[in-house]
């Protein structure tokens, strides 16, 4: 007779049990009695060191014993350790803490630390704290205020989980250990082919494509560029930038989408967080993207996203963009869009752009008035198409790698939820 008794996301497997995470784990333990030489190196771990989305730990810092002993936060090898502070905690940024120095370190103030009990695994428990819905849980019980809400530690002793027996916590653990291997060999793919990318359009713009060119000369600004090459203003081949529209977006899918920082901000086209505005027909005779429009961010908190840019490339229908964003139209005539596109993400192009960008209360704006006047380097049509088609093997490479990460992502989170509730068992994988 089957023993399987039901919760809220499933009949929980015979062997299994519901339980509170605070009677299977301790939630920010006590900190044993410490007796080591003031000068001794420990790890210790700022927010900084931990990667967004589940990524681990990117750094492992050493500091004397003395300098992080009083005031921060204390954890052992093995702890969980779970980002207590908005946004970070929606963001991923949470790790087991491994590879410790002397088998402990501390940390920012911002961790809860949570250990696995001796009927816990201590992956499982990772995997089950920072699953979605538990995470969600989190959120809305924040408290303080706005920039600092915090998850209280109750919160997470309350947790509700399955919690199997330890050999098949083990086995689930390793199921999920091996897709997010999967996913971090494909985001170092990226990131290599991304830097080889990069490496390659640094040497097509200032050396032109080989074997094409025998002399070069020293542009103020820019650089080296080839000899025969033209040098223009801006303002000749983009005539003329305009501002996006300040109409409020929302999330209707029924009005016009609307291009926003966030979906430009890294270079690339990013639609997760696609909003929509209600526009008049004449709103939308001036807002109107075409293929080849280049788009700016003229104003952000961040000077790394103030100046970013992203050339249009295939939108369907009707787009606009918003009014933290500028849009120049190329001549297309003298200035192949994606060359131009190219080199203002260049070392040469952000760097002539971040001169044209201000503060003012906190904010980082570029001064578009002034973008006519920025040098440009012009070679031929036929050489910039040239350049392009170099460059976008590369890019089409990242795309599709990207879209495997993505792939990899909903197969680790949808896995995730079956194992951890037991609906789905690893013996059947």
């Amino acid at each position: 007779m089957s023993t399987a008794r039901k919760h809220d996301d499933a009949e929980l497997p015979d062997g299994w049990r519901m339980v509170r995470l605070g009677d299977v784990a301790e939630v920010n333990p006590r900190r044993p009695p410490l007796d080591r030489p003031p000068q001794d190196a420990v790890t210790f771990l700022p927010m900084s060191s931990i990667a967004e989305g589940l990524g681990g730990i990117d750094e492992r810092e050493q500091r004397p014993f003395e300098d992080v002993s009083k005031g921060y936060t204390y954890f052992e090898e093995n702890d969980v350790l779970f980002a207590k502070i908005t946004p970070c905690l929606q963001n991923g940024k949470h790790a087991l803490a491994t590879g410790l120095l002397r088998q402990f370190g501390f940390g920012t103030t911002e961790f809860h630390v949570v250990r696995a009990g001796q009927d816990v695994d201590n992956r499982f428990l990772f995997k089950t704290l920072t699953r979605p819905t538990n995470i969600e849980k989190c959120v809305r019980s924040f408290t303080g205020t706005a920039g600092q809400q915090r998850v209280q530690p109750e919160v997470l002793r309350a947790l509700q989980m399955s919690l199997p027996p330890l050999p098949e916590q083990r086995a689930i653990a390793d199921v999920l250990d091996s897709i997010d291997d999967a996913i971090e060999r494909t985001e170092a793919v990226i990131a290599a082919t991304e830097t080889l990318r990069d490496s390659l359009l640094h040497e097509l713009l200032t050396r032109g494509v080989p074997g094409w060119h025998t002399e070069w000369k020293d542009v103020p600004g820019i650089g080296t560029i080839p000899a025969d090459w033209e040098v223009v203003r801006l303002g000749e081949v983009i005539p003329k930038f305009e501002y996006g529209t300040s109409v409020q977006c929302n999330g209707d899918p029924t009005g016009v989408p609307v291009l926003r920082i966030p979906n430009i901000a890294s270079g690339e086209l990013d639609l997760t967080e696609l909003k929509y505005a209600d526009l008049s027909t004449a709103e939308m005779d001036k807002l109107r993207l075409s293929a080849g429009d280049v788009l700016l961010v003229r104003t952000n908190g961040n000077p790394e996203i103030c100046g970013q840019s992203w050339v249009t490339d295939g939108l369907e229908g009707n787009w606009a963009f918003a009014s933290y964003i500028v849009r120049g139209r190329p001549d297309q005539s003298r200035v192949n869009p994606s060359f131009a596109g190219h080199f203002m993400r260049s070392e040469a192009g952000r760097r002539l752009l971040r001169g044209h960008i201000r503060t003012s209360a906190g904010n980082y704006n570029l001064s578009v008035g002034d973008l006519g006047s920025i040098f440009f380097p012009c070679p031929p049509l036929y050489e910039q198409a040239r350049i392009v088609d170099s460059v976008s093997s590369n890019t089409e490479l990242i795309d599709d790698l990207r879209i495997e990460l993505g792939r990899l992502n909903l197969t680790h989170n949808a896995i995730a939820d079956a194992l951890l509730i037991g609906k789905v068992r690893t013996a059947n994988l």
